[in-house]
């Protein structure tokens, strides 16, 4: 059973602990969809790389917005794939709006596989 999370809260949370719960949701966020798709680990190390390397946190947008169109895919749901509007916002400076689009996709595809 996969956890659903308010975007509103995600956002309120990293803003209210000054980033922190933003390093929990990035780790939660891999391990769900890796484990939903079958895929094994990379999380730990895939967040030193995000903290150590800021700019590589763009990329995960793109990544994982492409990992989650092949979750809606596996679930046999019409594809949605928002990477390219992820991977955009991320270059500009709009991190938070690539993390409300990868939630609320996230909160759409566990609320069917659930």
């Amino acid at each position: 059973m996969y956890k659903q999370r308010s975007v509103v809260s995600v956002i309120l949370l990293s803003i209210i602990t000054c980033g922190i719960y933003m390093i929990f949701w990035l780790y939660y966020t891999m391990r769900d969809i890796n484990n939903y798709l079958g895929e094994s680990g990379g999380c730990a190390g895939e967040l030193i790389l995000m903290l150590i390397c800021f700019p590589y946190i763009v990329y995960w947008y793109y990544k994982y917005s492409k990992k989650i169109a092949e979750a809606y895919e596996k679930a046999g749901l019409p594809v949605k794939d928002d990477s390219l509007a992820c991977l955009i916002c991320g270059l500009f400076g709009l991190g938070v709006v690539s993390t409300c689009i990868i939630q609320a996709n996230l909160n759409s595809l566990w609320k069917q596989v659930n």
